[in-house]
């Protein structure tokens, strides 16, 4: 079975000693919404034909565009003086 790889980079862990709390495990935002759509691709990946992927693809990269306009909107806010 032909199967599209698509390389997931490996998302480094910060370990916890036993008094810290589980959330300093957990990845830095941008990267994990990077990941998920790589998960969700490869998964589609085997069982899709190439227009279907491509939709996936255009979705994605939809919701990419629109977090990362929604944070630059965020910082824009941010900066204007009240």
């Amino acid at each position: 079975m032909n199967e599209a790889i698509i390389p997931i980079t490996k998302v480094r862990t910060r370990y916890t000693r036993p008094g810290q709390l589980s959330a300093a495990r957990s990845p830095p935002k941008q990267s994990s919404i990077y990941l998920h759509i790589a998960l969700y691709l490869r998964m589609c990946a085997g069982k899709m034909t190439a227009t279907m992927t491509l939709k996936i693809y255009e979705n994605a990269m939809f919701v990419l565009a629109m977090l990362i306009a929604r944070r630059s909107f965020l910082y824009e806010a941010a900066a204007v003086p009240l």
